[in-house]
């Protein structure tokens, strides 16, 4: 996955595959889906979008388990 950071294709195709969701499930669920699955597994695919749709683009992550909560 670190040569995905050299092509900018590829983000947009992370972005794309994350904002289907919001399409498919409205924008609530979807991002409850991708910070789940952020959640259990951390990615910059799945951060790019919570940081895109989160309220105020403000991301905050719990000290007590390191969880993301927006």
């Amino acid at each position: 996955m670190a040569d995905a950071f050299l092509h900018p294709e590829t983000l947009k195709r992370w972005y794309a595959e994350r904002y289907d969701l919001v399409a498919a499930n409205g924008k609530q669920r979807a991002y409850e889906q991708v910070l789940a699955a952020y959640n259990s597994r951390p990615n910059g695919a799945d951060l790019l979008f919570i940081c895109r749709v989160c309220y105020g683009g403000v991301v905050r992550f719990r000290k007590a388990d390191g969880y993301c909560s927006t």
